[in-house]
Order: structure tokens, then sequence, then C-alpha cells
């Protein structure tokens, strides 16, 4: 289970410096530490539709904002939207939306539905900002993520040390997104514009019957 802690002392450990022992330590690594870790942490939630991150909403729209780009509706982004994974008009996210049925925008996203289903990345503390959450694998691939941009501050490492530990990271990443992905449900595809125009274009059609 990944703490802060074990994750700092992850990093320091990829880079051969001598691990701290607590949060409290006075050590210039840990303060280092302390100041790359929010980015961090934001950068490596943004590179993967994270299952230990993802959370499934249903947002009403804005009352307060009005729509552009032709769209009927706007909504505000949750608070902890750290990226989008997917898009719908109704619970059961068949359809998604495609290209061309919302825009995001800033913190605004527009579409043509009302409510808007929204699964998207979180940084919550339920969610991807739990690190008792968190994969092995993308416990280990954050440890090269904070090694990464540690390296220059406590280290002489050299152009070739510093070129083989991104690429030491960027193989976490892969490893990482790819475990990740063997414990997602296979995705059917959307139906064509064939099924679409039978069905008269009314995503209604494929709401979900309760």
């Amino acid at each position: 289970m990944a703490t802060k802690l074990s994750v700092y002392r992850g990093a320091l450990l990829i880079i051969k410096q001598r691990p701290i022992d607590a949060l409290t330590d006075t050590d210039k690594s840990r303060y280092i530490l302390d100041a790359v870790y929010d980015r961090a942490k934001a950068l490596a939630l943004e590179q993967g539709y994270w299952n230990f991150a993802t959370r499934t909403v249903s947002i009403d729209s804005s009352v307060d904002v009005e729509p552009t780009f032709g769209f009927s509706y706007v909504f505000d982004k949750p608070d902890d939207w750290v990226s989008s994974a997917a898009l719908a008009a109704n619970e059961i996210f068949y359809p998604p939306l495609g290209v061309g049925e919302f825009v995001d925008e800033g913190i605004y996203i527009h579409a043509n539905c009302d409510p808007l289903y929204l699964s998207y990345v979180s940084d919550g503390t339920s969610y991807g900002g739990d690190l008792s959450l968190w994969s092995a694998s993308f416990e280990r691939y954050f440890e090269h993520e904070l090694a990464e941009r540690i390296a220059p501050h406590l280290t002489t490492m050299g152009r070739d040390e510093f070129n083989e530990l991104a690429k030491d990271k960027k193989r976490a990443l892969y490893t990482a997104l790819a475990k990740d992905a063997k414990n997602q449900a296979a995705q059917a595809l959307p139906p064509g514009r064939l099924v679409r125009s039978r069905m008269g274009g009314n995503r209604a059609a494929f709401q979900k019957v309760t």
C-alpha cells in the first residue's frame, strides 16, 4: 500500500540517495520532494484513465452560465476533475458522446443532453488522491516521476544517466498503463451512422429502460 513516505523513499532509492525516515525529516531531499510532489502527482494522474482514480457522476446543467457553440446546455466540471474518460446522455454510457456532440472548454462542458453523465479521473481524497488505492505499478511509475524531477538537485548525474532514468520512467508508465487496462471491461463500439439514422438520430432510443 502506497504512502507519501513510501513513494518519497522509493524515489530516493532510484537515484541512489539515502531514503528519509519520516516526512518530518529536515534533509534537503525531503524539502525538494515536497516542492515537486503536487505537480508530479497531477501529471501522473493525467497519464491514463486509472481505475483507482475513476469516478462516475451525473451532472445537471448550470443555471448561471449561458451555453455557447450552439449547444443547449453547459455543465460545470467537478472540483476534483483531472481528465474526462467518457461522456454520455445515459447512465450506461452507451453510446458515448462523440466528436461534435460536446465541447470541453476550460471549467465547462457544453452538450445537448441534460443531465450529463461523466466518467472522469479524479484527484479527490476517495479516488486518485488516496494513495492507499494506488496499484503497485502506478506507485512504481510515480516514484520514477519524482526521481526524475529531484535528480538534478540531489545528484551529479550525467546526461547519459539522466536519459536512462527518463527511459526507466517511460517503461514504468507503460507497464502501469498495461496492467491497469487489464482490469477494464471491453468497450463496445458505438452504433454507426446507419443505425443512428434508422433510430431517427435520437439518443433517447438508447436510454436504459427503467
